[in-house]
């Protein structure tokens, strides 16, 4: 393998609940919480649904989620295709992805918390099902928090899962 693979074709743990115990207390109402509308123009994404926005909009924390934009993230394509060591793709992507993990760093510090989809950046993110939409479709969002700050996205999860009922089998009537 070359590039990144290796790193991006693992997965962590997996369940279906944030039940864990952590080390460290984390306050709820003294994060900051950022979102991410929209990744631009890049290839194969879309928008942030409206069902989406709606349900990030009711996480009752007293803290304010704050829009944000990164024009850069309109070259994920070719970021994941360089990671992955694939040819044809721009070195200057490699470039790109490393200023975008500085800058999402920098945003985060040791106290930020992000609602996105995201994981080419190397940061820890916790999947959290945040219900079903009105066609009974499953609603979630990566929450991801800067390098080493894994404790934010698992409490943030164990909130979040509390305040929407947590999984649920979109099957199910």
């Amino acid at each position: 393998m070359s590039g990144h693979q290796e790193e991006l074709l693992s997965t962590g743990p997996m369940c279906r609940y944030a039940e864990l115990s952590l080390n460290k207390k984390v306050d709820l109402k003294k994060l900051r919480i950022f979102t991410l509308p929209s990744c631009g123009d890049a290839l194969f994404t879309n928008s942030v649904s409206e069902d989406l926005k709606q349900a990030q909009r009711k996480t009752d924390l007293g803290v304010k989620v704050e829009e944000v934009h990164f024009p850069e993230l309109k070259h994920s394509y070719d970021m994941w295709f360089v990671c992955m060591g694939l040819p044809d793709h721009s070195l200057s992507a490699l470039k790109i992805k490393e200023k975008l993990q500085q800058d999402f760093e920098e945003l985060l510090g040791t106290d930020g918390v992000f609602y996105s989809i995201l994981n080419v950046l190397g940061l820890p993110v916790t999947q959290c099902p945040l219900g079903l939409n009105q066609d009974g479709l499953p609603l979630g969002v990566q929450v991801v928090a800067g390098k080493l700050q894994d404790h934010l996205t698992i409490a943030t999860a164990q909130y979040l899962e509390k305040a929407f009922g947590g999984w649920r089998d979109p099957g199910a009537n």
